[in-house]
């Protein structure tokens, strides 16, 4: 019944996980610091391991995928498995941060313009107060040729 079905699934995503951790943090950082990277130049490393990253987060999503499981598990597992490793740590900071302050800004944008109901923005008054604020950047940046010089 569906209730079996559903301690089944519990139990392969719970598999998942554990042996995925396991793995990750035993296994996986061994074979790339010992195995994988020593082929590389050092100064390509940050790069390697960012593809590694980005490759192994799609294998762990294709395994959850087959597994019936949430594709959460798999992004965990991959960030988790590279995570032990101090040089990917570095190169996540330096790769990601701009990458990071535009989807804040998506991630704002897209919070606040999905709470705002399209059909209010019709309404009369409102349009008047959204023409109003788009004034104000373009009041702002005509203004510095009113400006004199102070001497």
């Amino acid at each position: 019944g569906p209730a079996v079905q559903v301690l089944i699934q519990c139990s392969v995503a719970f598999s998942i996980l554990a042996v995925g951790c396991v793995t990750a943090v035993v296994l996986w950082p061994v074979i790339v610091s010992r195995y994988f990277l020593p082929r590389w130049p050092s100064s390509a490393h940050p790069k390697v391991l960012m593809a590694l990253l980005g490759a192994e987060t799609v294998v762990f999503l294709w395994v959850v995928k087959v597994a019936n499981c949430s594709p959460l598990v798999g992004a965990f597992l991959a960030g988790l498995s590279l995570s032990q490793l101090p040089a990917l740590r570095a190169s996540w900071a330096d790769q990601v941060s701009t990458l990071m302050r535009w989807l804040v800004w998506v991630f704002v944008a897209c919070s606040v313009g999905f709470t705002i109901p399209i059909r209010s923005i019709s309404a009369l008054e409102v349009l008047t107060r959204v023409i109003a604020l788009c004034l104000v950047p373009v009041a702002k940046s005509v203004s510095p040729l009113f400006a004199r010089p102070f001497n």
